[in-house]
């Protein structure tokens, strides 16, 4: 009798096991789902463009073309243009997805992320770029590493872009963007170049201890 509550406790602790990366797994799964879309787009070419997904749903006459990440404008908040901020950190830290995505990493354009980027203390393996995107809470890079390119550019972050002791071994490219809140890069390390041309800061800068290894490229307007 003992065995066979054994053998019951053992078979349930196997079926909870590959329950939960299942259901962890079942937005990206979906291609309904914007989550599912994202991500059959990212394994395919490394690339999505929401510019794209909100032209193909519009029933308005006409298309609607890329919006402006820095200016006030109600159509960033459509359904089409909207993705859990949890997504990008999924695929950039998270098996299976990370593993799966193009060697040259993942591009997002034109996309609202609600909620915060989360990725302190993590191992990256992909670069990663935001390109006119609106992200309204956090980016925290904190203690994060990576041997590849980080660019958020054109964008408008609402939260805090923390960044202290983060270390790439290429570059850091912040141009053209946005930020409502502060940004701190102290103790941060670049071995290549750091971009911030065009840059708009409405918090305090903090830059303690920063390391450039090639050139520094600073205009804030």
């Amino acid at each position: 009798m003992l065995r066979q509550w054994q053998l019951r406790l053992a078979v349930v602790t196997v079926w909870l096991a590959a329950a939960g990366p299942l259901e962890a797994q079942a937005p990206y799964a979906d291609p309904s789902r914007v989550e599912g879309w994202a991500w059959s787009q990212l394994r395919q070419t490394g690339k999505v463009d929401f510019n794209d997904r909100c032209n193909k749903a519009t029933t308005e006459k006409g298309v609607e073309g890329a919006l402006d990440a820095r200016t006030e404008d109600k159509r960033w908040a459509k359904d089409c243009r909207r993705l859990p901020a949890s997504f990008l950190v999924d695929m950039l830290t998270r098996l299976p997805w990370r593993d799966e995505l193009p060697i040259k990493g993942v591009t997002i354009v034109g996309a609202r992320l609600e909620g915060a980027i989360d990725l302190r203390d993590a191992r990256l393996a992909r670069a990663f770029a935001l390109r006119n995107c609106r992200v309204e809470s956090d980016i925290l890079l904190d203690a994060a590493t990576t041997d590849d390119l980080m660019e958020i550019t054109e964008s408008r972050i609402a939260g805090a872009f923390s960044a202290d002791g983060f270390h790439t071994k290429r570059s850091l490219n912040l141009s053209d963007s946005e930020f409502m809140s502060p940004v701190w890069l102290n103790e941060t390390k670049i071995d290549g170049r750091l971009d911030m041309t065009s840059v708009t800061l409405h918090g305090d800068f903090q830059a303690s201890g920063l390391q450039v290894g090639a050139s520094l490229w600073i205009r804030s307007i």
